[in-house]
């Protein structure tokens, strides 16, 4: 916000574009305020234009008779309203990723979600942050042009993306919370993966070792050309295994 003495010029941002859903699709805004003009310049659809255009053309006789100032804050009041619907819908996005990060069989793909959704929530931070100032400064009666009843009306602007800005930050320790459940669950499946191979090799290590002996040329009771020998073998294998098995259950190993 900028004073030129006979006019003020406001640059802000709104934050959702024309179309559903509640994206956020931030467009700028410029506002050139003064006690005979309130000039709005954008390049693209603004819904908080909108809005005051429609109430103004129902109700024509109410548009500007409590000053261009108290418009001015209808506007800003509009826009601040469409960040907080904004939030709202990405923070349900956010909890629908929260409950499928703890699925055992999530992906990769949920992290490329969150990572999209942290730089919207980076950008959106930022733009709400800085709003937050300019809202302040009209808050505390620095313009001319805005009267005293508006001045006091912009702190409950400032509260709204005061509470904006909490639910961002909120949704963004919800994102490295997400982050933490996706390796922790990743870990786990980790884990169980190398279990289940480990144990594998630990039963087929007692086999190998059977086979070897029985493979090599030393004469062993009973010998390869004893019908009795492969037999022999197999049911030395089978205890083996039967052994290890028991072993491994009373450990709770498997």
């Amino acid at each position: 916000i900028d004073d030129y003495g006979d006019y003020l010029f406001v640059l802000l941002y709104a934050a959702l574009a024309p179309e559903d859903p509640p994206v956020f699709a931030p467009r700028q805004l410029a506002i050139f305020l003064s006690k005979n003009f309130l000039i709005s310049i954008h390049n693209h659809p603004i819904r908080a234009i909108a809005t005051g255009l429609d109430r103004a053309r129902r109700v024509p006789e109410r548009a500007l008779a409590r000053g261009l100032d108290y418009k001015f804050f209808h506007i800003v009041d509009y826009l601040v309203d469409n960040f907080v619907v904004c939030a709202e819908y990405y923070e349900e996005i956010l909890d629908d990723i929260d409950e499928r990060s703890m699925d055992e069989n999530v992906t990769n793909a949920i992290l490329v979600e969150l990572t999209h959704l942290q730089r919207v929530l980076m950008r959106m931070r930022r733009m709400v942050s800085a709003e937050r100032e300019l809202a302040v400064q009209i808050a505390n009666g620095e313009y001319e042009f805005i009267g005293a009843e508006v001045d006091r009306r912009f702190d409950h602007i400032y509260q709204h993306l005061t509470h904006t800005f909490e639910l961002i930050e909120g949704m963004r320790e919800t994102g490295h919370a997400i982050r933490d459940n996706f390796y922790a669950v990743l870990a786990e499946r980790t884990n169980a993966l190398m279990r289940t191979l480990t144990i594998f090799s630990t039963f087929i290590l007692p086999l190998s070792l059977i086979t070897g002996i029985y493979g090599m040329n030393v004469s062993i009771w009973p010998n390869s050309d004893s019908p009795l020998s492969f037999l022999f073998v197999g049911v030395l294998m089978a205890i083996s295994s039967v052994c290890m098995f028991i072993y491994f259950r009373k450990r709770k190993w498997i």
